[in-house]
């Protein structure tokens, strides 16, 4: 599991925690309920890039608006790294 932290541009959210399977499953400091439970692209997922998921809704490839800034290894989606 990663956790994602994205620059900030004052979004709500400036991470997310990621399976191996690329599902959200932790998101933060808010909206979690709006990210958990989409996919993301791991290949997309790069320092200096704007991922690339599928929402939870399913509503096709979209991609995230801010970059990637930094990505860490984390062992439990609510425990460690925050």
């Amino acid at each position: 599991m990663i956790k994602v932290t994205f620059e900030d541009k004052g979004q709500d959210f400036l991470w997310w925690k990621i399976t191996d399977q690329g599902a959200v499953v932790d998101c933060g400091p808010f909206q979690k309920d709006i990210w958990c439970g989409s996919f993301v692209y791991l290949e997309t997922v790069q320092v200096g890039f704007c991922i690339e998921f599928i929402g939870k809704n399913g509503n096709g490839l979209l991609t995230l608006n801010y970059k990637t800034e930094k990505i860490e290894e984390t062992t439990h989606p609510l425990k460690g790294n925050d």
